[in-house]
């Protein structure tokens, strides 16, 4: 009976260790500033956190399985849906900059990086990722290169 009452006054703790953690990780998840999403071994989307559906506009409906693609940038889709199948065919990290649609219509850059879940076997079993707004990374980079542009174009007029 002692024995019985140890392992019921454990598994209680348990379990509330458990709630207490799941409720700090589902906030988390809603305080992130970044996308942050799940999916399944084949790449459909099962959960993103607030602020995929508060950046994109999109509902759930128009999010979840892979719906979410809509919303890349239609020069970048087929690069960042190519390089998905390829990461969830072979098991690998996945790392890719692509343009996403606000919900004012606006594209701005985001950097995605996934990885692979698996199970005890080493089986793929989800997939996870984060996805960063890099649109002022990007803006700094093009004004480099245009001042690196222009600096080579006055140099080369005035050495002629």
């Amino acid at each position: 009976t002692v024995a019985l009452l140890i392992i019921g006054l454990a598994a209680m703790r348990f379990e509330r260790w458990t709630i207490t953690t799941r409720s700090r990780f589902e906030n988390l998840l809603a305080l992130s500033p970044q996308v942050v999403w799940f999916g399944q071994p084949d790449g459909c989307i099962t959960y993103c956190n607030p602020y995929w559906y508060e950046y994109t506009g999109l509902s759930e409906k128009r999010t979840l399985g892979h719906e979410w693609t809509k919303a890349i940038h239609p020069d970048d889709r087929d690069s960042v849906v190519g390089g998905l199948q390829e990461a969830l065919r072979e098991g690998k990290d996945y790392e890719v900059e692509f343009r996403l649609r606000g919900k004012d219509g606006e594209y701005c850059w985001f950097l995605a990086k996934g990885r692979s879940g698996r199970d005890n076997s080493g089986k793929v079993d989800a997939w996870l990722g984060i996805a960063v707004d890099i649109e002022q990374r990007k803006k700094a980079e093009e004004e480099a290169r245009a001042a690196s542009q222009a600096k080579s174009e006055f140099l080369a007029s005035m050495s002629h």
